[in-house]
């Protein structure tokens, strides 16, 4: 598990993708977007962030070996419900029925449309709760 951070964050994120390129390729462009990244190279390591980190957004690949992005997807709302919403899959493969309020992409993706998606979804969870990166920072203080 890696993170990347080039400046104050104004957002957190995970993300989870078994194709190395391409997960540092979203990672870099979040990060130059004002994101604190934190990557995982599966659903059983990104269990593990969600476990030991609050993220604003989590983008995970739908097929991985051994957990894939839904497992991760149900694992992670049975250890915190507020990320109901938060989630971006993508896939190849067009999902038939993605989860309610996640977003789905369909890989080759768009990293522009990406940082839109995030920012749409990190708006609207600030609307509702404080980001996590400030309540994780008033759990600590």
């Amino acid at each position: 598990m890696e993170t990347t951070l080039h400046h104050e964050p104004q957002f957190s994120a995970l993300v989870v993708d078994d194709n190395y390129a391409l997960r540092e390729a979203i990672a870099r462009d979040l990060a130059r977007d004002g994101g604190d990244v934190t990557t995982a190279p599966g659903g059983l390591e990104g269990l593990e962030a969600i476990r030991s980190h609050q993220f604003d957004v989590v983008i995970t690949d739908v097929h991985m070996p051994r957990r894939g992005g839904l497992w991760l997807w149900e694992e992670a709302l049975a250890l915190q419900p507020e990320l109901r919403g938060q989630f971006v899959f993508m896939s190849s493969d067009p999902l038939p029925d993605p989860p309610s309020g996640a977003v789905f992409m369909v890989k080759p993706l768009s990293l522009a449309t990406l940082q839109s998606e995030v920012r749409s979804i990190v708006r609207g969870a600030a609307g509702a709760t404080v980001p996590a990166r400030e309540s994780a920072m008033e759990a600590r203080g």
